[in-house]
């Protein structure tokens, strides 16, 4: 079973990532934005 910090930084993790996606979402008509999420998933070096 998870202890109460493991279990607080699991939930501040999902916050992060679900903030972090609504921005993404919101930034996703500027290319800047879109070149540096697919550098960041395919796992080559980030282009400014």
């Amino acid at each position: 079973m998870l202890g109460l910090s493991e279990m607080y930084w699991i939930t501040v993790q999902a916050r992060y990532d679900a903030d972090l996606a609504r921005a993404l979402i919101a930034d996703e008509g500027r290319d800047h934005a879109t070149r540096g999420l697919m550098a960041r998933t395919d796992g080559s070096p980030l282009r400014a």
